[in-house]
């Protein structure tokens, strides 16, 4: 938001945002206090609108889940797109979406009861503590003479940090 309207608007965003999400949780409390037999959002939802708030609240949490499962399918095809082509195994982006989501995501998605996700969880947790870990460390493993390549990139791809450079 920073970069896109400057400084000044940025804070401004956050703080209107701020105050919205304070003021949502505000009603939900005073609602909740109103309705004392509401222990979900859904129950929370219909004791406060009726079977249309019960409605409602049913098809935004569909329509937040679904985007979510269609950014997370996005962002795993970029990374096995890639992960593939630099092991020498060239597939094609649809093979390999086919491969994940009918493989892992369906299976994962399709269990009775949540708490059998708990060894998946723990195994996504453990693979995100080693990549911070290996994003830490980099820096230090690198070898000297190979340091510009950890420098960020210029506006034309190189990164010499002298735009481009000929050297003429």
């Amino acid at each position: 938001a920073f970069k896109s309207c400057g400084l000044l608007t940025g804070v401004l965003y956050q703080l209107v945002f701020g105050a919205m999400s304070w003021y949502g949780c505000y009603l939900l409390l005073d609602c909740l206090q109103h309705a004392k037999t509401a222990t979900s959002f859904e129950a929370l939802a219909q004791a406060a609108f009726g079977r249309a708030g019960f409605l409602a609240y049913n098809l935004a949490a569909l329509v937040n889940c679904y985007g979510a499962c269609v950014s997370y399918v996005i962002v795993v095809g970029d990374v096995l797109e890639a992960l593939c082509s630099e092991m020498g195994v060239p597939l094609a982006r649809p093979t390999l979406l086919s491969l994940a989501v009918g493989g892992i995501i369906l299976p994962l998605s399709s269990l009775r009861d949540i708490s059998s996700l708990r060894c998946a969880s723990a195994l996504a947790i453990t693979i995100y503590a080693l990549f911070v870990l290996c994003l830490l460390l980099l820096p230090l493993l690198a070898p000297r003479d190979d340091v510009t390549s950890l420098a960020p990139l210029d506006d034309d791809g190189g990164g010499d940090g002298g735009g481009g450079g000929g050297g003429g």
